[in-house]
């Protein structure tokens, strides 16, 4: 019997503001994107963030393979193991309102060695 995949989506909050220490409109930043109580084979991740606000500059796979700025897709004959599993990299567009704006990470896909729905967390953040 099938398990039912937990499906959990994580969020990193990224503050826009006019003070010193905080990330300004113009600024590069770079969000890594992790795996967590992972018992998965296979994994496919969908990052989103809102694009009024950021331009997607690089999304780099430290495991597996990006696909565009959007998508890492990881596979390994055990079981993935926790860590990063990529960076996203993005900068803030200049007409940026100051605020604080969501960077999510869902998991699309994911399955164990049994060709069973697999549970993962992923993230974004540290």
């Amino acid at each position: 019997m099938k398990k039912i995949a937990a499906l959990i989506l994580t969020l990193c909050f990224l503050t826009v503001l006019s003070v010193a220490h905080a990330a300004l409109p113009g600024d590069i930043v770079t969000v890594p994107v992790s795996l967590n109580n992972t018992d998965a084979c296979y994994i496919q991740l969908r990052i989103s963030f809102d694009t009024s606000v950021f331009e997607a500059v690089n999304l780099t796979a430290t495991t597996g393979y990006a696909t565009g700025t959007s998508e890492i897709t990881a596979a390994d004959a055990n079981v993935l193991p926790s860590g990063q599993y990529g960076t996203l990299t993005l900068k803030i567009k200049n007409n940026a309102e100051p605020g604080t704006y969501r960077i999510s990470v869902s998991v699309f896909e994911a399955w164990n060695g049994d060709d069973d729905y697999a549970t993962v967390s992923a993230y974004a953040g540290s």
